[in-house]
C-alpha cells in the first residue's frame, strides 16, 4: 500500500468504533496481501458501509468468491444507503454489475410455443455469468395472479441463487419455549398440524403442544405418546391420552379430547380405548374400542368418533379381534372431496357421504381421494391390478386402465404415468394433452402450474420447465429435479415449488414459477418446511451449539425457538 492510502485508511478507521475498526482493518489487511477470503470474512462481522462496499466489490470481480453481481449488487446498495459516496456514484451510475439483481445464465432465451415440445430461440441475449446449480432460461412474462420470490419471502433478500433471511441468528426476535430437554423430528416432523406442533418433553416423557406464534396450550407437557402414534391436531382437536399401571399387562389408557384452549373432555364410550388414530382435518378419528362383558369375554369394535366423543358413521363399525384380521389396523377416514370420504372396511376402500351413507360400497384394493369429481382406485381387470377413474357415483369415468397410480385431477388435467415409464396429461375425456411424453410430470398446482421434466437424466443440467393449463412452456430451467411420482414430485408451498437437490431426494431449494430460478436458503442451518407460515431452521450460538428455531417468513424473523432451560 502506499504512503497516501495508508493515510486515508487511518483517517477513516478512526471515525469507526475500536471494535468494528479492527475488523475493518483486518479485512482490508488481508484484501491488500491478496487473501480475499480471509478479508471476506472479517467484513462480514463489521456492520460498517466501507466494509459492505468492500464486499461488493470482491463479488463483483470474483475475487475469494464466485463473481455473482447480484451480491455485489446487494452490497453495494447496502452501503449506498448508509451513505457511502463510491457506493452510491456506483448505484446511480447504473454500473453494469447492478443492473439485475438475479442473474442469467444462457447466451439465449426461449419463447413459448402452443406446445411444450417447440421451443424457438430468439435474438434477445442476457449475461453470460454463470448460476451455480440452477442455470434458468428467461420467461416471456410474469404469469398472471402466480407468486415470485419476492410476493413470498418479504423482507429476504435474493442474488440469483440464494435467499437471505433477515435473521441474524437473533434470539431478541423469538419468543422463547423453554425445556430442559425435548425432541421433536424423530417422532413426527417437527410438522404442524391444525396449526399445532407436538414437541417432547424427554424429561417426564411426554408431550405438549404449541401454536406457531410459540404458544403452550395450556396444561403443559402431559400427554402420552408412542412409537405408532403421535398425536395430532385435526379439525380444532386432539385426541390425547394418560395411562396408570407399570407394565403392559397393567397399563390402562385414559382418553381425552384436547382443545386448542386447553380444556379437556375424557371420552366415555363404555370401554376401553385400545388403539387410536388421529384427527382428520374434517375432526374425525378411528379407534377400536375394548370392552368386556359380565363373564369376562372381550370384544372389539373398530369405529370412528367426532371432536365431541361421540361415535359417528355407525354403519362403517367392524367387529374385529384387535390384533390379525383386516380390521385390526386403524385406517384413518378421508377428507371429505366432493361431499365424499374414503374409508377402509374389510380389506377394502370405499366412499362414504356426509350423512354416513355409504355411497360407493368397500370393494377397491386401493383408493384416492376425490378431486374434480374423480378419484383414481385400483381394481380388478382380467385378472390384473389396474388403476382407473371413476365418479362420484361409483361409475367408471375414463375407459383407460393404468399400471401405474395417476396423478388427481387439478384445473381440468392429470399426469398419467404409461408402462414404458413416460409421462403425459389427460383430460376427463381421456385424451392425452402433450404431443410428445416427457420423463416427469407433477400435477397441476393451485396456481395454474405444473413442472415437466424433459430429460431422462438426474444431475445438476436436467432440463425441466414450467408450463401452465394451455400446455404452453413459461420457463424452462436446469436443476437436479429427481422423481416426479406422486410420493416425490416437488411440493408446492406457499406459492413456490420446493424441488430435491441430491441422489436422497432431499427438499432443499425453491423454485419460483415465474422466473425459473432455483434458490437455495442459504442463511437457515438444516430447515425444512413446518407449517404454511413457518420455516424449521437452527440459531447458530457457537461452532457446537445451536437452537431449535421456527423462522417466520412474514417478515423474515424468528417466530419463536426452543429453548434448554429451566421452567
Amino acid at each position: 500500500m502506499t504512503i497516501i492510502r495508508r493515510l486515508r485508511f487511518v483517517l477513516l478507521l478512526s471515525m469507526l468504533p475500536m471494535a468494528m475498526m479492527a475488523q475493518l482493518q483486518q479485512g482490508i489487511e488481508e484484501e491488500s496481501r491478496g487473501n480475499y477470503k480471509k478479508a471476506l470474512l472479517w467484513y462480514q462481522k463489521c456492520s460498517d458501509p466501507e466494509a459492505k462496499y468492500r464486499m461488493g466489490r470482491l463479488y463483483e470481480n470474483g475475487w475469494g468468491v464466485p463473481k455473482n453481481t447480484g451480491t455485489a449488487r446487494y452490497y453495494y446498495n447496502q452501503a449506498a444507503k448508509a451513505g457511502h459516496a463510491k457506493a452510491q456514484q456506483i448505484m446511480n451510475a447504473n454500473n453494469p454489475a447492478t443492473q439485475s439483481s438475479r442473474p442469467q445464465s444462457q447466451s439465449t432465451t426461449y419463447t413459448r410455443q402452443s406446445q411444450y415440445s417447440a421451443y424457438t430461440r430468439s435474438s434477445q441475449s442476457v449475461s453470460s455469468q454463470p448460476v451455480r446449480q440452477s442455470q434458468s432460461y428467461a420467461a416471456s412474462s410474469k404469469l398472471e395472479g402466480v407468486k415470485g420470490i419476492e410476493d413470498v419471502f418479504k423482507g429476504a433478500h435474493d442474488d440469483g441463487r440464494y435467499i437471505y433471511f433477515n435473521t441474524g441468528g437473533n434470539p431478541g426476535y423469538a419468543k422463547k419455549v423453554a425445556l430442559n430437554a425435548y425432541h421433536f423430528e424423530n417422532v413426527d416432523g417437527a410438522k404442524f398440524y391444525d396449526g399445532m406442533l407436538g414437541i417432547v418433553n424427554e424429561e417426564n416423557h411426554r408431550i405438549g403442544f404449541v401454536d406457531e406464534k410459540g404458544n403452550l396450550v395450556p396444561g403443559g407437557f402431559k400427554w402420552d405418546y408412542g412409537l405408532n402414534r403421535f398425536p395430532r391436531f385435526g379439525g380444532g382437536a386432539a385426541l390425547v391420552s394418560t395411562h396408570t399401571g407399570q407394565t403392559s399387562y397393567e397399563r390402562r389408557d385414559t382418553y381425552y379430547i384436547l382443545k386448542k384452549d386447553g380444556s379437556t373432555a375424557k371420552v366415555a364410550l363404555g370401554g376401553q380405548i385400545n388403539k387410536a388414530g388421529n384427527f382428520n382435518a374434517d375432526g374425525i378419528a378411528c379407534i377400536i374400542l375394548e370392552k368386556t362383558n359380565a363373564k369376562g369375554r372381550r370384544t372389539f369394535t373398530k369405529m370412528y368418533i367426532n371432536t365431541q366423543g361421540q361415535g359417528v358413521f355407525r354403519n362403517l363399525w367392524t367387529g374385529t379381534d384387535a390384533w390379525g384380521d383386516s380390521n385390526s389396523q386403524i385406517f384413518d377416514l378421508g377428507v371429505f372431496k366432493d361431499g365424499l370420504a374414503r374409508f377402509y372396511q374389510n380389506g377394502k376402500y370405499g366412499y362414504i357421504n356426509r350423512a354416513g351413507t355409504i355411497v360407493i360400497p368397500a370393494k377397491y384394493n386401493d383408493a384416492e381421494n376425490f378431486s374434480e369429481g374423480l378419484a383414481a382406485v385400483q381394481t380388478e381387470i382380467n385378472g390384473a391390478r389396474k388403476w382407473v377413474y371413476i365418479n362420484t357415483s361409483g361409475a367408471r369415468a375414463i375407459q383407460i386402465a393404468f399400471t401405474n397410480k395417476p396423478g388427481n385431477f387439478m384445473k381440468g388435467y392429470a399426469p398419467v404415468k404409461k408402462a414404458n415409464g413416460t409421462y403425459n396429461y389427460i383430460n376427463k375425456s381421456g385424451e392425452q394433452m402433450l404431443s410428445s411424453d416427457v420423463y416427469g410430470a407433477t400435477e397441476f398446482y393451485p396456481n395454474g402450474c405444473a413442472i415437466i421434466k424433459l430429460t431422462n437424466t438426474h444431475h445438476e443440467n436436467t432440463m425441466s420447465a414450467v408450463i401452465t393449463t394451455k400446455f404452453e412452456t413459461h420457463v424452462k430451467f436446469k436443476h437436479n429435479l429427481m422423481e416426479y411420482d406422486r410420493e416425490n414430485a416437488p411440493i408446492y408451498w406457499n406459492g413456490l415449488a420446493i424441488v430435491a437437490n441430491d441422489v436422497y431426494n432431499t427438499p432443499s431449494h425453491f423454485l419460483d414459477f415465474n422466473s425459473g430460478v432455483v434458490y437455495d436458503l442459504t442463511n437457515i442451518k438444516n430447515w425444512h418446511i413446518a407449517s404454511d407460515n413457518l420455516i424449521l431452521g437452527e440459531i447458530e450460538e457457537s461452532a457446537f451449539s445451536s437452537k431449535k428455531a421456527f423462522a417466520n417468513i412474514n417478515g423474515c424473523r424468528w417466530a419463536f425457538y426452543i429453548d434448554k432451560d429451566e421452567f
